[in-house]
């Protein structure tokens, strides 16, 4: 399986500045457990001012997920200020998942 989305990071975003997409397995949004970073994006592109839509972006999933129920997050928890935003679009799980 992969996980397939778009991103734009912010223009007040500073270098050094990320976001994560991750998957978890168990818990809850709060508390989630089985926690795993997928990637890392830096919100400027490395280019401080800059904010673009990426490419597609297509990220395997691990061949353990399949067949399980598991959950995708997508963060700006590294951000020096609130109003710096990670947005995602056009999100797509593709593949077979197997029982």
């Amino acid at each position: 399986m992969a996980l397939q989305y778009y991103w734009m990071g912010d223009n007040e975003a500073e270098d050094g500045e990320s976001a994560t997409v991750q998957y978890y397995t168990g818990g809850s949004c709060d508390s989630p457990t089985g926690l795993t970073t997928l990637a890392t994006h830096e919100l400027d592109n490395g280019d401080v001012g800059a904010a673009a839509w990426s490419s597609l972006q297509s990220v395997n999933l691990p061949a353990s997920l399949n067949g399980t129920t598991f959950f995708i997050r997508f963060t700006n928890g590294d951000q020096s200020a609130a109003d710096e935003d990670f947005r995602v679009d056009g999100i797509n799980v593709t593949g077979i998942a197997t029982n």
